[in-house]
C-alpha cells in the first residue's frame, strides 16, 4: 500500500505560497536577464514592449529552468520566512 499524507489547510496554503512566490521570483530573474542581454547588445530595452520582454522572458525561462527555479525558491522561502 502506498502511504498518503494528508495535509492540513495550513500545510496546503504554505505550499500553494512557496509554489507561487517561487514561480514570481523565476520569472521576475529571467526578465532581468532578458534585459541584461538586450544592453549587453547595445539596444534599448524601452524599444520592446512590456508583452514583448515577458515573452522573451517566457522563453528564456523555459530554456534556463534548471539554473533559475533553485535559486529562485531560496529567495521565496527568504521571502515567506522574514519577520515583517
Amino acid at each position: 500500500m502506498t502511504d498518503v499524507k494528508v495535509m492540513s489547510a495550513r500545510e496546503l496554503l504554505a505550499q500553494i505560497r512557496l509554489r507561487t512566490a517561487t514561480a514570481t521570483f523565476a520569472q521576475q530573474a529571467a526578465k532581468r536577464r532578458v534585459k541584461d542581454q538586450i544592453r549587453a547588445e547595445g539596444r534599448k530595452v524601452w524599444d520592446y514592449t512590456a508583452r514583448d520582454l515577458t515573452l522573451m522572458a517566457e522563453k528564456y525561462l523555459a530554456e534556463h529552468r534548471e539554473e533559475l527555479i533553485p535559486q529562485a525558491r531560496i529567495w521565496a522561502e527568504e521571502f515567506l520566512t522574514k519577520k515583517r
